[in-house]
């Protein structure tokens, strides 16, 4: 019987996955990019990488979840992505 995995464990396993899959990209291809994000552009994305929802992310930074999507979509423009796993990568990469 296996034991289950802890919030340790996972958060581990979801870290080394990022971190292959950022593996291939460029040295230096996102700070530029990263750069450009705004402030509260920044926090929701370090919200973002941590998994958590935009509900919880919009509870923690006291705006609203519509700011958040705001955040979510400029993030996607500025950096060049399609979706939120592309903007982690890029932010875990930096």
């Amino acid at each position: 019987m296996s034991r289950p995995l802890t919030r340790e464990k996972i958060a581990s396993h979801i870290r080394d996955y990022f971190q292959r899959l950022s593996a291939p990209l460029p040295a230096g291809s996102s700070s530029g990019k990263l750069a450009k994000l705004t402030p509260c552009e920044h926090e929701v994305l370090a919200f973002l990488s941590k998994g958590f929802p935009d509900k919880e992310t919009a509870d923690s930074l006291r705006i609203s979840i519509w700011t958040v999507n705001g955040h979510v979509k400029n993030i996607f423009k500025k950096l060049g992505v399609h979706s939120r796993t592309g903007a982690v990568v890029k932010f875990l990469k930096k």
